[in-house]
């Protein structure tokens, strides 16, 4: 439910998100683009308009399924533009509980409906003895406001306790570890190539046909998703 399709000047202010810096830069500087490049030659106040009312069209369908009985899921859509991995999460649980959904259906999509889903409800999904210690910790009650998830002060996982303050170190280390260097992504026509590991090289610009930049957009996530597998240690 991302609402992340925005015109250049919000994009600008979605740039300097420091949470940005958990995502490798050659994402950052296709979603710079991405509203030109990959979906409308040249958007308008129209076009970004039809946007707008096709997120209202999603937050309708998502309270109709609902009303209808249908299970939800929670999800951050990676890789569309803005929506950083995992810390979105807490962006999703909003858009939920704005789309019509009560705080705690929200948090049972990612949760016991999760759980469901994937056929582990007797391992995880809800706090019972003999459940998988997965917690998390937060100041103020999320039933309340969906919005105090994200006031954590730790995660247990495994029954492991990790305090808020320890994670947070550990997040600032990604991009060291990663090796994904300080390469900048302000300009507005980018030639992304990743040749370590003997693997094909990426190339796309503005002046791509959209099908053919979709592809390589797609093949361009594809290859920093398995670059992050090999390279994060």
């Amino acid at each position: 439910m991302t609402r992340k399709m925005v015109p250049p000047e919000v994009q600008e202010t979605l740039l300097l998100d420091p949470v940005l810096g958990f995502v490798p830069p050659a994402l950052v500087a296709r979603w710079r683009n991405m509203s030109t490049s990959a979906h409308a030659p040249q958007p308008d106040a129209a076009w970004y308009a039809a946007v707008r009312q096709a997120d209202e069209m999603r937050s309708i369908c998502v309270r109709a399924l609902r009303d209808a009985g249908a299970p939800l899921l929670l999800g951050t859509d990676t890789a569309n533009p803005f929506v950083v991995p995992g810390l979105s999460v807490h962006e999703e649980l909003s858009l939920l509980v704005g789309a019509g959904l009560t705080p705690y259906e929200a948090l049972r999509a990612g949760t016991a409906e999760a759980a469901a889903f994937l056929g582990t409800p007797e391992e995880s999904g809800t706090i019972a003895p003999g459940k998988r210690a997965d917690l998390l910790l937060v100041t103020g009650n999320p039933l309340e406001d969906v919005g105090n998830a994200a006031r954590q002060v730790g995660v247990a996982v495994g029954g492991v306790w990790m305090a808020h303050d320890t994670l947070m170190a550990e997040l600032r280390e990604v991009p060291r570890r990663c090796r994904w260097g300080t390469r900048s992504s302000t300009s507005h026509r980018k030639t992304i190539r990743r040749t370590r590991r003997g693997s094909t090289a990426v190339h796309a610009s503005a002046s791509d046909p959209v099908p053919d930049r979709m592809t390589r957009f797609q093949a361009l996530v594809a290859a920093g998703e398995r670059s992050a597998q090999q390279t994060c240690s």
